[in-house]
Parts: structure tokens; C-alpha cells; sequence
């Protein structure tokens, strides 16, 4: 059985140690008949400013299987940097953890690892044999030892471990553990005067930026939504909100006072899946038909699957053939709804997307005060007024990311002729985290409010939030060339479930899947990671967007974009190639058949005068630079796609459909000399 000690908030701190850490035995009353579970998950460690610890004790279960223990293994959220977190087993040496010193497993841990941007992972240790043993006691202990010089990180949740034995068996059952129920979780303070002191706080007192005391010009709701309704939706518990408060300047009982408040904001605000360790948004199966209230606590951190191979069956459940391809990329009730499709990416949890700085402390008072009020004056009573059209509400959104970025800009940011240094990009992105957590709030007021909100956010700003688009040169902002690129792809994928443009996409607007291809190619260039089936869903959401039946020949706004959708081509370009070594030959061809059957049927709908009519090509155009433009990257793909497995019908059909569209050059040298496999 388990006994847990945690420290209780407002321990004093003696030259940066905890003056206690409960290491006795413990053991709760059993009813005859009854199991009581005694390990509550998760095991939270919160640093005031120093070193903070939590400790468990466990008692192996006697069995019959004799073989020594030599490891542990645990998922921690909140595992950022080296040097962060501390664990020892009693009768073994304290491991601090780091990518030397562990080992790291799952989905999450090919993003850097510890010090990477991928924060929940998990880790495994060795444990001397004999020193934990069937039948025996045990006691864990999890140290804080280094809070995040930067402010960022004072605290760190277990939200799983146990014991292996030496043929990678776990020694501990299911059964011995049980979760923290947020439902059942009570203000602090009950007193209605100490709950109004809180929401007081969250909005005017006065915070230190961490370890410096220096005064910050923002409030916690200027950071978090301006209610602080995201602490309530994510269930942040008491611990980790009085713990942020004192790290940010505040003493225990004015944390304990905006916990309260927290606690008593009404359960219509809360939600049930919505966890700090949970991805927003994070798709899953099933996802589309979650309540509204529930769709951003995504379908949690077990959706992320293991390996982009384990996609397959989620992407193309009904087999890989041109139908389904066709049924996908139609508008109607088969179209691929990237909801609903886990994904081998572990998207950024609620502490990503909250700003490491508050706006005030990083734009003028002169110019960020007109755009708030503006903002608030304008935007706010039209969005949140059930009369306003919900046709006026994207371009609406749309404007209002405009005007945001046009401050940016008029400071030096969000634009390739700024002189970035790693303080100004970390100061944009910081803005532009702001913005997104105004999204965030935007839409969970607006679910309250009107009756025709679906699940579709309504602008690209989740897009326009990753580093590249804010033009900050890549390594910059993290000093990880692959760290960066995890959040440009992060932030992409973020976008595609918030609103992937469902057939109402125009120019490049939600998402240009240009941008969304090549960062999957980046991910391979500074980390080696393949994402084939992740990619090839980003082309039937492309060819989706620009494949609707009444959609006219290349109008920017909602119109079909052959070169768009030819970018179908690029799924064999150079660049992408190498991806599809991470699935079987047979399979890769089976899929290229697919979808390169449904795009050559695509194309045929318009004839070549309506593509020359419409400004998409002319009749002279001649193959040039490689996937330049859509005749070159035709050109360059036919011979490709018939090596890696499409069939004659297919590739001979693009030569002759080419050949009446391009009519100066020889497609038929492509029918005439097959290339073998």
C-alpha cells in the first residue's frame, strides 16, 4: 500500500531547503473487504523559491514472481530544463534527471527531450536490485531543486510512475493508484470576503518578476484570461495557484485568496478532460463530437500515439483506395476532419500558450492602451451580441489580427527587415501567446452566449503564431533550431483543429499548407523525425479546402486552386521524399495511387482554356526550375510517382492530361519510357 506526504503550502524555506520532508511509513485504515487506494495522482511539487519536495512510500505486492526490480519509470509534466527535478528511491543515490542520466520513451521524447519544448515525458531510471523487492516497502522522493531562473517553471507534476522488473513487467498494479477528482476540490478560504479579495488580486496586485523583485506592470489576468477562467477550465489546483502567486511576489494567504476565487468561478466554466498536462485542442477519435465546453481540453495526452505509422488506420479506416481519397477531400459528411485523427504530435499544453511576459511590460502605454480600448469598445459587444451575423464574425477576427500585428510591427516586430535579437523575439512571441489566449477566451465566452457557434475558431491567428510566421529566424527564440520548428509545427496543427478552413478557405488564409509542409520536412532536417501519414493528412485537408464542387477556377477568395492543390506533387518532391521511408514500400504506393488517382480527377474538371482563362498557366509555359510552378513540378513528379509504385493508368493519364495543357513539351517521353521499380 501507499502513503503520500506532500508539503503543505506556506512550509518556511531555511536557506532555500524545506525544514521537513515526511519520510515515515504511513499507512491508512482498511475496511475488511474493501481497497482503498492510496496514491493520489498527481504528485505535485511546488517551489516557493526554493528546493520542494513531495515523498511516497509504496509497498510492493507479494507475488509469486521473484525476479529483481531495476527500474523506474514516470511521466512527469513540467520536466523543462536539466538539473530541474530530483528522484531517489531510498537505498539508491538521488538521479537528477537530465538526457544523460535517464532514459526517455514515448511520442513526446524525440522533441529535444529534457531542455526541449515538449515538457511532458517520460523518463526511466535505474533501481539497484534488491533494494526494492516484492513484498517490500519502498519511498520515492521527487525534488524540485533548481525552480527556472527565467521565471518560467516552480512547478512539477508525477502524473505516473512504477516499478519494472527485470523482463520489463510493472511491479505495481493499476489498482494502487487513483486520480485527483477536481470536482470535489474547495476554495481555500470560504469566506465571500476573502473570494472577492481574490478576484481583486487577479486583476490589480502587483507582481514581481521572479528572483529579480522587480515590479511588473502586468496583472495575473492580463497573462491568463481576464476572469482567470483558464486556471478553472484547465484545473489547476490550489497547490500550483498559491505556489505561482508567492513565486510572483504574494504572500500564501493573498494566494490563498485568488485560489479561492478561482474555485468559486461557476462549474458552467470548468471542464472535465481539461488537465495543465492535457494538450489543447489535442485531436483524438471522437473529438467533433465532444460538447463545445469540452473541445479544448482536446482528447488528452494518451491520443498521441506512439508512431506515425499507428495513424494508418485512423487516416484511411475504410482501406486506401482512390474512393476513399474521393470521399475524404469532398465536401459532405466523409470529408477528413482532422478532430478526429490522433497524430503521433503532442500538441502544447495550457502553460505554452500563457505569455512568459505580460503585454504591458513589452509594448508602450502610448500605443498598447488605444488598441485595447479600441478593442474592447468595438470588438467585444459586436462578437459577443447574439444579433451580429455569424457571416461578419471572421472577417471581423480577421481584421482585429491585422490591427494586432500592425502593432507588432510598428515595434520592430512580425517582419522580415527587423534586426531581431533572442529579447525581441522572445518579446513577440510572448505577444503573440497573449493573443491567442484572448482567442481562447473569446471562444469559450462565445459558447455561453450564442447558439450558433460550432467548433471553428474564427481567423488564423493559431497559425500565424508559430516563430517562422512571425519572421524570427529559426533557433532564435528557443536556441534549438528543432525546438523552434516543434512549435512552428505545433502551432500549424494547433490551427488545423481550431479551423482548417472547412471548405471555405481563401488565398492562404487559415492555413497556407505550403508553410505546413515544409515545416514537416524541418522536422526531419534537425531531428530526424518522419511524419509521412501526418503529412499526407495535411494534403487531403489542402485538397479539401480547394476541391469544392461549386467552386470556380482560381478565385483567390474560396476559389480552386490547381497550383494549391497541386502541391499534391509535393509529397514526392526532393525535400519530402526521404519521409516515406519510415513506412513499407508496399504501403507508401498504395497511398500515392490514392491520392494521385483523386488529384488527376480533380484537375480534369476544367478544361485548358479555363485554366488559361483564369491565369493559372498558358499553353507555352515550359518546365523551368524544379517545382517552381505547376508545370515544373508536374514535370519533375510523373517519373518520381512511377518509381515509388503508381501505376501506368495513373501516371500516363497526368502525361496526357499534361500534354494538352502544355502543349510545347514532349509528356509523352514519360509513357514511352517507364520507369522500372
Amino acid at each position: 500500500m501507499f502513503a503520500q506526504h506532500k508539503l503543505r503550502p506556506g512550509l518556511k524555506i531555511l536557506g532555500g531547503l524545506a525544514l521537513q520532508i515526511p519520510l515515515c511509513l504511513l499507512s491508512k485504515p482498511v475496511l475488511a473487504g474493501t481497497y482503498m487506494p492510496q496514491v493520489t495522482l498527481p504528485i505535485e511539487v511546488v517551489s516557493y523559491g526554493g528546493i520542494a519536495a513531495s515523498a511516497v512510500s509504496a509497498e510492493v505486492p507479494a507475488s509469486v514472481d521473484t525476479s529483481p526490480i531495476t527500474s523506474m519509470t514516470m511521466t512527469i509534466n513540467n520536466l523543462e530544463y536539466p538539473g530541474e527535478v530530483g528522484v531517489q528511491v531510498l537505498g539508491n543515490s538521488m538521479v537528477t534527471l537530465s538526457n544523460s542520466t535517464c532514459k526517455l520513451s514515448g511520442p513526446t521524447s524525440i522533441y529535444g527531450g529534457i531542455g526541449g519544448q515538449v515538457t511532458t515525458l517520460t523518463v526511466t531510471i535505474p533501481v539497484t536490485p534488491g533494494t526494492v523487492v516484492s513484498g517490500g516497502k519502498a519511498v520515492c522522493i521527487f525534488r524540485l531543486l533548481k525552480p527556472d531562473p527565467n521565471g518560467r517553471c516552480n512547478t512539477f507534476r508525477v502524473i505516473g510512475f512504477n516499478f519494472q522488473r527485470a523482463d520489463g513487467s510493472n511491479a505495481l498494479p493499476a489498482t494502487e493508484f487513483r486520480w485527483d477528482n477536481p470536482a470535489l476540490w474547495t476554495p481555500p478560504l470560504n469566506d465571500p470576503t476573502d473570494i472577492a479579495a481574490g478576484k481583486q488580486l487577479f486583476t490589480t496586485a502587483t507582481l514581481d518578476i521572479p528572483f529579480t523583485h522587480t515590479a511588473m506592470k502586468a496583472h495575473c489576468s492580463d497573462c491568463h484570461a481576464s476572469d482567470g477562467r483558464d486556471l478553472k477550465y484547465f484545473n489547476y489546483d490550489n497547490r500550483s495557484i498559491i505556489g505561482r502567486s508567492v513565486f510572483h511576489g504574494l504572500t500564501v494567504q493573498q494566494g490563498e485568496q485568488i485560489a479561492s476565487y478561482i474555485r468559486s468561478l461557476p462549474a458552467s466554466e470548468g471542464s472535465i478532460n481539461g488537465r495543465p498536462w492535457n494538450p489543447v485542442f489535442q485531436p483524438g477519435p471522437g473529438l467533433s463530437k465532444a460538447p463545445l465546453q469540452e473541445w479544448a481540453a482536446g482528447a488528452g495526452l494518451s491520443a498521441v500515439l506512439n508512431s506515425d505509422s499507428q495513424m494508418l488506420p485512423y487516416l484511411f479506416p475504410n482501406g486506401i483506395t482512390q474512393a476513399a481519397v474521393q470521399s475524404m477531400i469532398t465536401q459532405g459528411p466523409t470529408q477528413i476532419d482532422p478532430r478526429n485523427i490522433p497524430t503521433s504530435l503532442p500538441l502544447l499544453v495550457w502553460d505554452q500558450w500563457l505569455p512568459g511576459t505580460g503585454p504591458q511590460d513589452i509594448i508602450p502605454a502610448s500605443v498598447l492602451t488605444p488598441f485595447l480600448t479600441r478593442l474592447n469598445g468595438y470588438y467585444d459587444p459586436i462578437v459577443f451580441n447574439p444579433a451580429t451575423p455569424h457571416s461578419q464574425l471572421g472577417p471581423l477576427a480577421g481584421a482585429e489580427d491585422i490591427n494586432f500585428i500592425n502593432m507588432l510591427v510598428s515595434q520592430g516586430m512580425n517582419t522580415p527587415s527587423a534586426n531581431y535579437t533572442p529579447a525581441l523575439a522572445q518579446k513577440e512571441y510572448a505577444m503573440q501567446q497573449w493573443w491567442d489566449v484572448r482567442g481562447w477566451e473569446t471562444f469559450q465566452t462565445l459558447i455561453g452566449i450564442r447558439t450558433d457557434m460550432d467548433k471553428h475558431w474564427l481567423d488564423n491567428r493559431l497559425f500565424n503564431s508559430s516563430p517562422f510566421r512571425g519572421f524570427i529566424p529559426i533557433g532564435m527564440l528557443t536556441g534549438s533550431q528543432l525546438s523552434d520548428e516543434y512549435l512552428s509545427n505545433a502551432w500549424y496543427a494547433e490551427q488545423l483543429v481550431t479551423n482548417c478552413g472547412d471548405n471555405h478557405a481563401g488565398g492562404n488564409a487559415p492555413i497556407d499548407y505550403a508553410y505546413f509542409y515544409g515545416h514537416m520536412a524541418n522536422l526531419q532536417r534537425f531531428g530526424g523525425i518522419l511524419q509521412p501519414l501526418r503529412m499526407t493528412e495535411a494534403m487531403l485537408l489542402g485538397m479539401r479546402n480547394y476541391n469544392g464542387p461549386n467552386m470556380g477556377i482560381y478565385v483567390w477568395y474560396g476559389g480552386f486552386r490547381p497550383w494549391h492543390e497541386g502541391l499534391m506533387l509535393t509529397m514526392v518532391e526532393p525535400a519530402w521524399t526521404p519521409q516515406w521511408s519510415a513506412l513499407p514500400a508496399s504501403t507508401t504506393a498504395s497511398i500515392l495511387n490514392a491520392m494521385a488517382g483523386a488529384y488527376l480527377q480533380g484537375i480534369q474538371r476544367f478544361t485548358p482554356t479555363q485554366y488559361y482563362d483564369g491565369g493559372v498557366t498558358s499553353p507555352t509555359q515550359t518546365p523551368g526550375y524544379v517545382y517552381s510552378n505547376w508545370v515544373s513540378g508536374t514535370y519533375e513528379t510523373i517519373p518520381v510517382l512511377q518509381k515509388m509504385g503508381v501505376s501506368a493508368t495513373i501516371t500516363n493519364g497526368l502525361a496526357d492530361w499534361a500534354q494538352q495543357v502544355w502543349k510545347t513539351t514532349n509528356w509523352q517521353v514519360f509513357k514511352t519510357a517507364q520507369v522500372v521499380n
